[in-house]
C-alpha cells in the first residue's frame, strides 16, 4: 500500500497543474500496474488569487485521478489544520506534531480500508475459509552452514 500526496509545493513553485496531474498520474499507474493498493491524498494551501486558482485546479487533477483509477481518496489531508496556527510549524505552512495526528486520524480511515482489502485478496488467493481455522505455517527450515568469511569482513 502507498499513500500518494503531491502538489502543495508544487503550488508553492508555480508548478502547472497539468505538470503535476501528470506527474501523480504516472506515479499511481506504475504502483496499480504492480498490484500495489493507492490511496490519494490532495492538499489545499491558503492564499489569494493564483494560489486560489491553482487549488481549483489541481483538486479537479486529483478528482479526475481518483475517478479514473479508483482510488480510495481524501480531498484534503490539511483539512481543519492549514487556517489553525495551533496545528502548524513557525513557516505557517507544515503541520506540527498535532497538525499530524489530525492528518493521520483522517486518513485512518483509508489506510484501514486498504489493509483489509488487501488481507482479504490475500487470503482469497490462499483460499481460506474464514469458518475454518487455518493450519500453522510449515516449519522453518534448517540453518545453512555458516560460510567462511574473508579475514577481516564482519557480517
Amino acid at each position: 500500500m502507498v499513500l500518494v500526496q503531491l502538489g502543495a509545493n508544487d503550488v508553492r513553485r508555480g508548478v502547472s497543474p497539468q505538470v503535476t496531474y501528470s506527474n501523480i498520474s504516472s506515479i499511481v499507474g506504475r504502483l496499480q500496474q504492480r498490484g500495489i493498493y493507492v490511496v490519494l491524498a490532495g492538499v489545499s494551501l491558503s492564499g489569494g488569487g493564483g494560489v486560489v486558482k491553482h487549488n481549483i485546479e489541481l483538486q479537479n487533477a486529483f478528482s479526475r485521478i481518483a475517478d479514473f483509477y479508483r482510488l480510495a481518496y481524501l480531498p484534503d489531508l490539511m483539512q481543519g489544520i492549514s487556517q489553525q496556527p495551533d496545528y502548524l510549524l513557525a513557516d505557517e505552512m507544515l503541520p506540527n506534531a498535532a497538525g499530524v495526528e489530525i492528518m493521520v486520524s483522517q486518513v485512518y480511515y483509508l489506510i484501514d480500508a486498504g489493509l483489509r482489502w488487501k488481507w482479504d485478496r490475500i487470503n482469497q488467493q490462499r483460499g481460506f475459509q474464514p469458518e475454518i481455522k487455518e493450519a500453522l505455517p510449515p516449519a522453518m527450515p534448517p540453518t545453512a552452514e555458516p560460510r567462511v568469511m574473508p579475514p577481516g569482513v564482519q557480517r
